[in-house]
């Protein structure tokens, strides 16, 4: 049985050339890379709200007939459309229409519109909604799931991702298609931590008051990313392992030479980190540390303790800086703290160019 993330969604219904093009820019090219397209937040068409409930600011779906329309007056002729249910009045206010739009709004015609309501001089309002015009036994859409709003690029619709989406799940149910679950070696699920079908069906089709069960979701996809990322790491860390390394390092008199000739007294935090790191160049691994800290806590020193111990042992560092004015400070610094004991600090930049370039290349290549 093939997996979703063996096909393409091109396999889908609905899918031309350009659609593809713009889905493939927000990483979309598997039905697998679809249902992981997370959506950033649920709109609640579940339920009608009756319009005397209608409070300013909030995205509501409303049913109502069109009680009068009027065009507004002045340079830009908004199209008005008064709209009463029996509990209240809602004005609908469009400024881009055309004549067979105009045509369908006539009073008496029941209307159903999705928008965020506004304060207008008029009173409540909305701006430009979603709608349609329902068949006389069109159920309610009460007991529904709620609408997700998925990321989308320019000219790609929500409907349209909704509807791949919907196609991808009817693939799974009907077995045209297998989804992997990574943590299903597991004991059994948990109400926590839901399985990966569930998890997604609970992410892209959730119901009112589920909050919850979606909160759930998501902390399922991220602890696999967060594993997926912890193993990643420990894979890398073992393949480093199986590496070889020259063992470094650096005599209590050199290092105390060193220390002595600093201006200022190392920290206790900075003679446990160059510890740390001199037990780890002894090894005859590659060392893989990140040293994190502060601006100006004493990351610097700490990097020419390093340096000066692959000087010991007859090996050369190199020091990258993001900005030539940081490597020329860093150059300064290190010329400072390491030539007196004999070690050659030299500078390559990349304004450096031609024979300037090629002899500091020889001189930093001969040691």
């Amino acid at each position: 049985m093939p997996a979703l993330e063996s096909q393409p969604v091109e396999t889908l219904k609905g899918i031309g050339a350009a659609t593809r093009e713009r889905m493939g820019k927000l990483g979309i090219a598997t039905l697998f890379d679809l249902l992981v397209h997370i959506p950033l937040r649920y709109e609640n068409r579940t339920r009608i709200t009756p319009l005397r409930e209608l409070v300013p600011n909030s995205r509501t779906l409303i049913e109502a007939r069109i009680a009068g329309v009027e065009l507004g007056r002045g340079g830009r002729r908004a199209l008005i459309c008064r709209m009463d249910d029996g509990t209240g009045i809602l004005h609908m206010r469009m400024f881009h229409y055309n004549g067979a739009q105009l045509a369908r709004f006539t009073p008496g015609t029941r209307i159903r519109c999705f928008g965020e309501v506004r304060a207008g001089l008029l009173g409540l309002e909305m701006i430009h909604p979603e709608y349609h015009f329902p068949e006389a036994d069109e159920p309610s859409p009460a007991g529904g799931r709620l609408t997700p709003v998925y990321p989308v690029g320019e000219g790609l619709r929500q409907r349209t991702l909704q509807n791949l989406i919907e196609q991808t799940f009817q693939r799974l149910e009907s077995g045209a298609a297998v989804l992997h679950d990574p943590l299903a070696v597991r004991p059994g699920p948990t109400p926590a931590h839901p399985r990966l079908p569930e998890a997604l069906r609970l992410l892209h089709w959730p119901s009112p008051g589920e909050e919850p069960q979606t909160a759930a979701a998501r902390e399922r996809l991220a602890f696999e990313e967060l594993l997926a990322h912890r193993l990643g790491m420990l894979q890398r860390r073992a393949e480093g392992r199986r590496q070889m390394a020259p063992p470094l390092g650096l005599d209590d008199q050199h290092a105390q030479a060193f220390v002595s000739r600093l201006p200022f007294a190392l920290t206790p935090a900075q003679h446990r980190v160059s510890t740390e790191i001199g037990q780890d160049l002894r090894q005859s691994v590659p060392m893989m540390r990140l040293l994190q800290g502060d601006v100006g806590s004493g990351k610097t020193v700490v990097a020419a303790l390093a340096a000066l111990t692959a000087a010991a042992s007859r090996w050369q560092t190199a020091l990258m800086a993001p900005t030539e004015l940081l490597a020329e400070q860093h150059h300064a610094t290190f010329t400072s703290w390491l030539e007196p004991l004999g070690v050659e600090v030299a500078l390559l930049l990349g304004r450096h160019k031609g024979s300037q370039r090629e002899e500091r290349l020889a001189r930093i290549a001969g040691g």
